[in-house]
């Protein structure tokens, strides 16, 4: 039976990852006035899409194996020190057969770049292993200071090599590195990864078949994700110029910023549905969190909508203004992305990852076909567009699979409502502002009183404790 204790250990989670990346969050928005000011709209699209590409080689090559690290050392009945060991070995072994794709990236990008492309890889790999391990072994502070770590170090970094340095792109991609440098050494430290690698003995097969057998299929789902993702940055730059990509790219992170702060409730939300997935009433438990996560969604996203141009201007200097026009439809892009991730959680921890496979890439061959009939005619909104399509898709098919397989009934009839309502909002706002405030309070009307409850039981706890 699903105790308050479960909720409780949530809320405590997403404190404490929101503690951790709260520095971090506030970092990477000051960061955009400066990158929009140092960096011209064609050196930014340019180095996101060096980025990007880096993006769509990690989980090709690693198997998508830190996704196997992360749920298996979440599993009572594996041995910690198997799953990080097998993770290792498939890490360095997937960056050494990288190396033969030397030649072919080559004839892509230009070549004093492709050995910092090989360096950054190998470095994110390595970091985005020791945080996977250390949260799935429940170190949930020491994970969230060392995203922190990261963000702070890759800050002052991109400082000091993009203004004082001089070093453009370079300076942008080493600043990446070094920041995983120095947040897989505090890792290694503080969560003592010393106990768990590098330990000799007899090997189980076993457990890497098994590893094998659940991040496999998620290798074609990660390259969806990563289709639905970036795919249209390459478009763009190939159709319209490499200057649009950029004020494309730089219009990304303003839904970013909801999908930073919702990856501070998922990475708790990750946690909680394996610790209580063989539980009574488990699936009770997936509907009411489902049912907050959505209002609190759904209400972030409306006013961010709405503030569109207000933020653009503080955030972005002259150059990059125009960027507000895809920011409605991105961000709704990202409140189904979240949705679909959150989903994912619950699939996640059944170990459905087939059908995470099957949605993921059904909503990103949606999204290159989308893409390709409508960028040359219109460009950056008509690929947040195609993105928002892609997504919403996504989401449904996760939604239904979850109630004919699993009998969890997530949506409720109102909610479909409510993102009707969102839809409106998006689209009619480059047309008419102030019809998107009447929106807005018409959500706001619908959640008021929930939202008025959880305020007022917020301060009697609150009072409790004093």
């Amino acid at each position: 039976m699903i105790s308050m204790n479960s909720y409780t250990k949530l809320k405590k989670n997403t404190i404490i990852f929101l503690c951790g990346s709260f520095g971090a969050k506030i970092l990477s928005i000051i960061l955009l006035p400066y990158y929009t000011n140092i960096l011209s709209t064609e050196e930014f699209g340019k180095a996101e899409l060096l980025l990007t590409i880096v993006g769509l080689l990690i989980p090709l090559l690693s198997c998508s194996f830190t996704d196997a690290v992360l749920r298996f050392s979440m599993d009572n009945t594996c041995e910690k020190k198997d799953v990080l060991n097998w993770g290792f070995i498939v890490i360095l072994f997937s960056n050494l057969v990288g190396i033969l794709l030397y030649p072919i990236l080559c004839l892509f990008i230009e070549k004093n770049l492709v050995p910092r492309l090989y360096i950054y890889m190998i470095c994110m790999s390595i970091y985005g292993l020791f945080s996977s391990f250390v949260r799935g072994i429940g170190k949930t502070v020491i994970y969230a200071i060392g995203g922190l770590i990261y963000t702070i170090v890759y800050s002052v970094s991109n400082i000091v090599l993009l203004s004082v340095m001089k070093l453009g792109i370079l300076g942008y991609i080493d600043s990446s590195i070094i920041a995983c440098i120095v947040a897989s050494i505090y890792y290694f430290i503080f969560a003592n990864l010393k106990e768990y690698l590098l330990v000799s003995g007899r090997k189980n097969y076993l457990l890497l078949r098994e590893m094998l057998k659940y991040s496999i299929p998620l290798i074609p789902n990660n390259i969806s994700w990563w289709i639905s993702n970036s795919s249209d940055k390459f478009l763009i730059d190939l159709y319209i110029s490499t200057s649009e990509t950029g004020l494309y790219s730089i219009a990304y992170r303003v839904p970013n910023l909801i999908n930073t702060v919702a990856s501070v409730f998922i990475n708790a939300w990750q946690l909680a549905t394996v610790e209580n997935l063989d539980k009574n009433e488990s699936k009770k438990f997936y509907v009411t969190v489902y049912n907050i996560y959505f209002k609190y969604m759904v209400l972030i996203s409306a006013f961010v909508i709405l503030s569109s141009k207000f933020i653009s201007k503080i955030l972005f200097s002259k150059d990059f203004y125009n960027a507000w026009v895809f920011i409605p439809a991105l961000v709704l892009a990202a409140f189904f992305c979240n949705l679909s991730t959150f989903v994912g959680g619950i699939l996640t921890a059944y170990k459905s990852t087939k059908i995470i496979f099957v949605s993921t890439t059904v909503g990103a061959v949606i999204n290159i076909v989308l893409n390709l009939m409508v960028i040359p005619f219109y460009g950056g909104v008509g690929a947040a567009w195609t993105t928002c399509i892609s997504y919403s898709i996504m989401f449904g098919l996760r939604i239904v699979f979850l109630y004919k397989n699993m009998s969890i009934s997530l949506c409720k009839k109102s909610q479909y409502g409510v993102m009707i309502l969102l839809f409106i909002q998006a689209i009619i706002f480059p047309y008419l502002t102030y019809m998107n405030v009447f929106l807005v309070a018409l959500i706001v009307g619908i959640y008021v009183k929930t939202i008025l409850a959880d305020i007022r039981n917020g301060i009697k706890k609150f009072v409790k404790r004093f």
